[in-house]
């Protein structure tokens, strides 16, 4: 499957690990392989505020070790090579089981705004979770959330075809994500401005990314780069970072339990709390009170 090289690796070119995953799990599906997961979407757990929900679809790539989830009316071990579609608000639980010392999975979410996606892993039994993430802004992101739906939805209904027509939705979907990744983000402007765009996508959570180190990295002045900058996008560099930071910090409040000291620093914050502050400023509400209202907290 992936070995421990290539997860540990895939935090540098995380967009470019997620292509290789929808790859396979597309070549899996056209060899007849039965991959996807899908829980019905419907109830609650039943320990008494067990579990957790989110607004948005989950895609659980699983990549090693098992996934263990607990669902209203089934649990799931999710086996490396296969994909849990979680629908919108289904309450779950998960439970990590390594194997030979080992987990590692990428869950995906699609908004209305982008595709975001976080690679978790376990990398030996008592060791701290480490979190890497990303995510790839797109138009189609509203279209392609509702397919999810609908996938989850045909899943499970009773139709003769219901198994082709499952089928065909999933490798519509992945085949669109993939698409998405493969084009890269859907900018205009000077190539200068899509190229730091780009670059700050691959090292958001380097705190130390700054404007000076980009125009190092472009072999530009950073006064020029700056001014190039704004003038396309309409806001600062500076401004922009602080702003994809808080947009990937929202979707890991969303889509994981980790402590929000742990997402400031997976983010790019080296101070928790200076993360909280600006958090407040650009969302409006902590990012506790964020989680709590989307319904991650449990």
């Amino acid at each position: 499957m992936y070995t421990r090289r290539e997860i540990e690796r895939a935090g540098d070119d995380l967009k470019g690990f997620l292509r290789r995953v929808l790859a396979d799990r597309l070549e899996d599906v056209k060899r007849g392989r039965t991959i996807l997961h899908v829980p019905r979407p419907a109830g609650k757990l039943p320990e008494e505020g067990a579990g957790h929900t989110h607004p948005v679809a989950e895609l659980f790539f699983q990549l090693q070790g098992r996934n263990h989830f607990r669902f209203p009316e089934q649990d799931l071990a999710l086996p490396p090579g296969h994909v849990c579609l979680v629908p919108r608000c289904v309450a779950h639980r998960e439970r990590r089981e390594l194997h030979d010392g080992r987990y590692a999975h990428i869950c995906s979410t699609l908004d209305g705004t982008g595709y975001g996606f976080h690679l978790y892993v376990l990398p030996a039994p008592g060791e701290k979770a480490r979190v890497r993430a990303a995510r790839q802004p797109t138009v189609k992101a509203p279209v392609l959330s509702d397919f999810a739906d609908e996938l989850a939805h045909a899943a499970h209904e009773r139709r003769a075809f219901r198994r082709d027509l499952v089928r065909g939705l999933f490798v519509s979907l992945l085949a669109s994500l993939h698409a998405i990744l493969e084009a890269g983000p859907e900018q205009a402007g000077p190539a200068p401005v899509r190229d730091c765009r780009d670059l700050v996508d691959r090292q958001l959570g380097d705190p130390a990314l700054t404007v000076g180190q980009l125009a190092r990295q472009l072999g530009l002045h950073p006064d020029y780069l700056s001014r190039l900058f704004r003038q396309e996008a309409g806001l600062t560099l500076k401004q922009y970072i602080a702003h994809a930071r808080i947009t990937l910090g929202k979707d890991l409040l969303r889509a994981t339990r980790l402590p929000v000291k742990e997402i400031a620093h997976t983010v790019g914050f080296a101070d928790h709390a200076y993360f909280s502050k600006v958090f407040k400023t650009d969302v409006g509400k902590t990012p506790r009170a964020f989680r709590d209202e989307s319904g991650t907290a449990g």
